[in-house]
């Protein structure tokens, strides 16, 4: 999860991402807006066509069914832990289901400095793992419509590469939106391809290290 630039520079843009992403607030017990029921029915955003996109990817020798079956129940606050710049996940609670595990599954997902966001499941096989993430409650992110991630599982000769794709959608009427592939380019360049990618690439060490021997 992340905190995300509202300013008009790319220098800015950048102070504002490294900077106070590790403050702390109350938090509450579902840390977004609203009760169970409200947040099952809040309604799905509509897809778009644009996208600034990332990807990582990392090998672990092991089947890929038996690396899927341990990512479904591998907690999300151990996969995306804090870095020098990003907040990591304190706790998740069911929003819909309560294992996340079937497509329409809902969960909140709520950080160490308070704020969190919803996640859909999208779609769960031995393949892939795909979801959808919106109603963030970070101020700073604002401007990001919703996000896809998916976990893509593929076997190769001695084991599997985890393969993530994650893409972003801006709102076409808030910054950086607005301004269009100058819009994407700058999310990209100040975040997306910087800090977030480094997010993703500690996030897939530490799926990675709970294969290795103790």
């Amino acid at each position: 999860m992340f905190k995300i630039y509202q300013y008009c520079s790319m220098a800015v843009i950048a102070t504002v991402l490294a900077s106070n992403v590790n403050a702390t607030s109350d938090q509450n017990k579902g840390c977004l807006p609203g009760t169970i029921n409200t947040l099952s029915k809040l309604s799905f955003p509509n897809s778009q066509e644009s996208f600034v996109n990332v990807t990582e990817k990392i090998f672990i020798e092991k089947p890929a069914t038996l690396v899927h079956k341990k990512f479904e129940t591998f907690p999300l606050s151990k996969l995306l832990t804090e870095t020098d710049n990003l907040s990591g996940v304190d706790y998740t609670y069911p929003i819909i289901g309560k294992k996340y595990l079937k497509a329409g599954d809902r969960r909140g997902v709520c950080l160490t400095d308070g704020f969190g966001a919803m996640e859909e499941l999208l779609q769960n096989n031995t393949a892939r793992f795909a979801y959808r993430v919106w109603a963030y409650t970070v101020p700073e992110a604002s401007g990001i419509a919703y996000a896809d991630g998916e976990f893509l599982f593929v076997p190769v000769a001695n084991g599997t590469n985890v393969i993530w794709n994650y893409k972003f959608a801006l709102k076409q009427d808030e910054f950086p939106g607005y301004l269009g592939s100058l819009g994407q380019w700058l999310f990209s360049k100040s975040f997306s391809d910087s800090i977030w990618k480094h997010n993703m690439q500690q996030a897939l060490a530490n799926f990675g290290s709970t294969f290795k021997p103790q």
